[in-house]
């Protein structure tokens, strides 16, 4: 909170009313150990995500050698697959594993 500096009323009530905890030993330990720990979990934080991003350099060739083993293998099964579900015996399969999941849920339940 910061007063505004024509109210000096305002500002002598806001130091009054202010907790001094430079003057009381405990809670002026309290608080440097709280800052310490909050750097503390700062510096973590910034170094787990420093580490995550030169992990993910280091896998990179390993990445884009997935993503084109991706497109060249399971691609070309997907494409098979969908063609297979637009036929009537692929709509027709789909429907009977649907039904048959939702009555074995239905039996479970109760």
């Amino acid at each position: 909170m910061n007063p505004s500096p024509l109210d000096p009323e305002l500002q002598k009530l806001f130091r009054a009313a202010a907790p001094e905890l430079h003057g009381q030993a405990f809670e002026a330990q309290f608080a440097r150990r709280m800052e310490t720990e909050r750097r503390r979990a700062r510096l973590r934080r910034s170094a787990m995500q420093l580490a995550a991003i030169v992990l993910l350099l280091a896998a990179s060739p390993w990445l884009i050698a997935g993503a084109h083993w991706i497109s060249e293998v399971i691609a070309p099964q997907l494409t098979r697959a969908t063609a297979w579900v637009g036929t009537l015996a692929g709509m027709a399969s789909i429907a009977i594993v649907t039904l048959s999941v939702v009555i074995v849920r239905r039996l479970r339940a109760g």
